[in-house]
C-alpha cells in the first residue's frame, strides 16, 4: 500500500532513510541541539520532548531488539570507568569539538583527547 506524507507519495517497497542526525540537531525540535543536556530527558521534561525527536535505537516496530542490553552495557562501562578514574582535558583537547558525518555515523574530526587520572591521585 502506498503512503501519503503531505504532497509526497511513498510507494510500497520504497526504502526510507530517516536523517537521525538532522532530528537530533534541529533547533525547531530542541532549544539547544549542540549542547549535551541529559536533563532534557529527565522525568519532569520527558513529556515535553516531541515524539520521534530522539531515536538512537529506532522506534516502534523498527526498534533495535538489543536496545536495553546495549544501554545497560554502556551504563556499567561508564560506571566502572568513573569509579576508577577522573577524566580531564589536556593540551590536545579540542574545544569545541569539530564534528564530521562521513557516512551515517557522527564523530569528532580530530579525535577526542582526555587524560585519565586514577581516583587515588585525583584531588
Amino acid at each position: 500500500m502506498d503512503y501519503q506524507v503531505g504532497s509526497i507519495t511513498i510507494h510500497k517497497g520504497t526504502a526510507v532513510v530517516v536523517p537521525v542526525w538532522d532530528n537530533h540537531h534541529d533547533p525547531n525540535l530542541c532549544s539547544n541541539p549542540c549542547k549535551f543536556d541529559p536533563d532534557c530527558f529527565s522525568p519532569a521534561n520527558k513529556a515535553s520532548v516531541k515524539r520521534m525527536t530522539y531515536m538512537p535505537f529506532g522506534l516502534e516496530k523498527r526498534n533495535c531488539i538489543r536496545n536495553r542490553f546495549a544501554i545497560s552495557e554502556v551504563k556499567i562501562a561508564i560506571f566502572r570507568l568513573l569509579k576508577e578514574f577522573k577524566f580531564e582535558t589536556c593540551e590536545k583537547t579540542e574545544d569545541p569539538l569539530t564534528l564530521v558525518c562521513t557516512t551515517t555515523v557522527i564523530g569528532p574530526a580530530n579525535g577526542i583527547y582526555l587524560r585519565a587520572v586514577p581516583r587515588s591521585e585525583a584531588v
